[in-house]
């Protein structure tokens, strides 16, 4: 048998787990050696919270407590990490990342198997998605365990809801609606974009209505009200854990404080993610000004493009739901997990790859049907189309991987599809100077601030630089520059470091003295004002013998 009839032997489920699993392993096994990088020193190795004791783990539903507590099950999945590994081994977090994957991978297939029959669409579903390189983002950033958790419990969530659909029994769907709640509990704990499942489940529901029209008639009044009940309960979750996010982003949208002007920035946001996925050509980890081009009006021609381009996504999307083809649910979700990254409320980040892995699911499920489908009528072109598009999707993956493996590949990488990213070629000085490589992290800083002229990190960064390699005079100067527009404890310290250089011993201590009156421990203040008085010491004369 062969198509959507072709229910496949155990032995032939067991072999197709098998092969995604070492797709996995092929395409992002090297990930495990990498490097933390990017936001893993805010998230994970410099944030107190990874390091805490399992038995802590109530404290993350706390908002008073030290370090990032944002995103509760992501950071217990830390803490866990930290434990097994006993410190912040970056080789037992990515591993971590890599098992979250496989699971996430694992589920997408069963969801597939629910939903279209058969072998090769559900094998293709989930090929599609464990190795599309919009994904791989997600997978090789330890940061980026925020969407993996997001998209295994988002989609077992809703695999749990449809077997609640098909369930014969009052008491098999309480016990479906009870893990579709509670598994849409752990995805809002994982990113707060699971606020969408509501309506995949809605979406989920219509195809199952349409391929069965009598599908629903033995669903209880009580029944219905429950279901509804859940999804209300998973709104005001979000609102719970995210208010204070929601809050900001909502002032921001009253005070009209966007990136760029709307609805042209959407439009180009959210068709940036659908095009990528259809095929990314380019990709790359900054999408901050200089790195992605932001409209000037609120409707221009490129504008006006991507909002055509996602009107003909919904049409298809809304046709082939109306038709019963698990493919118009597919399309619909893809956007839909979107809308929420897309610059609709106001955020710093313009566009994250890694935002694109929940949406993948529903872009895969499309794919999966299509080609599941053809295989009715062509069943070997089918698995040789299918193996084909994961061949170059998991081939693209292979080079795009290897970017993450430490900082200075990955914003090497990015500068070569964006040079005039400032805020990758400010990282890229940090890291060379923390490599020691001081000479090229000069030059970087100073191409930064030509991108950003005046930008006191930027010229914090450079001021370090000119101090380390010896010209007090020249940091001494840029930190008078960042002290009048932001006089902090950086700031100071630097300017502390450039006159304890030159000799300048009492007008050092005065800039150390105004570091440690702000920041009492702060290790480079302390230690500043510890080598001025000893020079300070060396420097007075000694009383003369009795």
């Amino acid at each position: 048998m062969t198509g959507r009839t072709e229910t496949g032997s155990g032995r032939s489920v067991a072999a197709a787990l098998l092969t995604l699993v070492a797709l996995v392993g092929l395409v992002y096994g090297t990930s495990v050696s990498y490097e933390f990088v990017f936001d893993d020193g805010l998230l994970v190795t410099d944030n107190p919270v990874s390091s805490w004791s399992l038995d802590r783990t109530p404290d993350l539903f706390r908002s008073a407590v030290e370090g990032v507590t944002y995103r509760p099950v992501r950071m217990f999945t830390y803490m866990l990490d930290h434990a097994i590994a006993g410190g912040h081994e970056a080789w037992v977090f990515h591993l971590s990342n890599l098992l979250w994957h496989i699971a996430a991978v694992l589920t997408v297939f069963g969801l597939a198997r629910a939903l279209l029959g058969g072998l090769i669409g559900p094998w293709l579903t989930a090929a599609v998605f464990a190795v599309h390189p919009l994904g791989s983002e997600a997978v090789v950033y330890v940061a980026g365990r925020r969407d993996l958790l997001l998209g295994l419990f988002s989609t077992a969530s809703l695999w749990s809801l449809w077997n609640l659909l098909e369930a014969p029994s009052a008491k098999a769907r309480l016990g479906n609606a009870l893990a579709a709640l509670l598994l849409a509990m752990l995805a809002l704990g994982s990113k707060e974009i699971a606020v969408v499942l509501p309506v995949l489940a809605v979406l989920l529901a219509l195809v199952r209505w349409r391929q069965h029209p009598q599908a629903f008639s033995t669903f209880s009044t009580a029944q219905w009200l429950g279901m509804i009940a859940g999804g209300a309960v998973v709104i005001a979750a979000v609102g719970w854990l995210y208010e204070p996010e929601i809050r900001r982003g909502v002032v921001s949208l009253m005070a009209d404080q966007g990136l760029a002007p709307q609805p042209a920035l959407s439009f180009l946001v959210l068709a940036h993610y659908l095009v990528k996925m259809l095929w990314p050509q380019t990709l790359q980890a900054d999408y901050r000004p200089h790195a992605f081009s932001l409209p000037e009006a609120a409707i221009d021609g490129p504008s006006l493009l991507a909002a055509a381009f996602l009107a003909v996504w919904v049409a298809g999307g809304l046709w082939l739901l109306w038709r019963g083809r698990v493919a118009g649910v597919g399309l619909l979700w893809a956007l839909v997990a979107l809308l929420p990254v897309g610059q609709l409320l106001p955020y710093g980040e313009l566009i994250a790859e890694h935002n694109s892995y929940l949406p993948l699911v529903g872009f895969s499920l499309a794919i999966g049907d299509g080609i599941g489908r053809l295989a009715a009528r062509r069943h070997d072109w089918a698995w040789g189309l299918a193996v084909v598009l994961v061949a170059v999707l998991s081939a693209r993956s292979l080079a795009r991987v290897p970017v993450w493996a430490n900082d200075v590949t990955l914003w090497q990488a990015t500068l070569e599809v964006a040079p005039r990213a400032a805020r990758s070629r400010h990282n890229l000085a940090v890291a060379q100077a923390q490599r020691g490589q001081l000479l090229e992290a000069r030059e970087s800083f100073l191409t930064a601030l030509e991108l950003v002229p005046g930008d006191p990190d930027v010229l914090l960064g450079l001021g370090a630089m000119e101090e380390r390699l010896g010209d007090h005079v020249a940091a001494e100067e840029i930190a008078h520059q960042v002290m009048a527009v932001r006089p902090d404890v950086e700031a100071m310290t630097l300017l502390g470091w450039t006159q304890l250089g030159q000799g300048k011993l009492d007008q050092a201590r005065e800039s150390f003295s105004l570091v440690l009156q702000v920041a009492p421990e702060a290790g480079e203040g302390v230690r500043g004002m510890r080598l001025v008085e000893q020079r300070l010491q060396r420097r007075r004369p000694r009383k003369p013998m009795e």
